[in-house]
């Protein structure tokens, strides 16, 4: 499975962090008091937990790029080294769904130097948490992308 996680040295996405890791409460804006962010913090954010959550079928329907365009789920089988995912942040931000007791969240991915959020959900009745097939762009984290090449400005004339 062709998805890291970000120690926070990655040149393409420690600006963004801070040079904090993947999994770093102040990046994550969780805090160890509250009761839901305990779960996120001891059964969610580890690199185990959240390979079994990315193996999911959910990845097999997202597009990140848009319709046409490569699935999540054939960035996630790749090699490593070709445009390879990288949680940026883990399991963060709950969102109330509506009057109930689910809630949204959302990872952080790095796919060659842009930034996405992968939706989840959280649903109270059995306490668990799996990636929807919902995704954003939160927007490019660097000018490079995963070879170097740097992002060209302006449009010729």
């Amino acid at each position: 499975m062709a998805v890291e996680f970000s120690d926070g040295t990655n040149p393409l996405y420690r600006q963004y962090t801070n040079n904090r890791a993947w999994n770093d409460v102040g990046l994550l804006w969780l805090n160890r008091a509250r009761q839901y962010d305990r779960i996120l913090i001891d059964e969610y954010n580890t690199e185990e937990r959240l390979r079994q959550l990315l193996a999911g079928e959910a990845l097999t329907s997202c597009r990140p790029y848009g319709p046409g365009t490569s699935k999540l789920s054939e960035y996630r089988d790749a090699d490593i080294g070709v445009a390879s995912l990288m949680v940026v942040k883990g399991l963060h931000q709950w969102q109330r769904i509506g009057t109930s007791w689910n809630y949204k969240l959302h990872i952080t991915l790095g796919l060659d130097g842009w930034l996405w959020h992968l939706y989840a959900k959280y649903t109270d009745r059995d306490g668990t948490i799996a990636f929807t097939n919902e995704i954003s762009s939160g927007g490019r984290a660097t000018g490079e992308d995963h070879q170097g090449f740097a992002r060209v400005g302006g449009r010729r004339r």
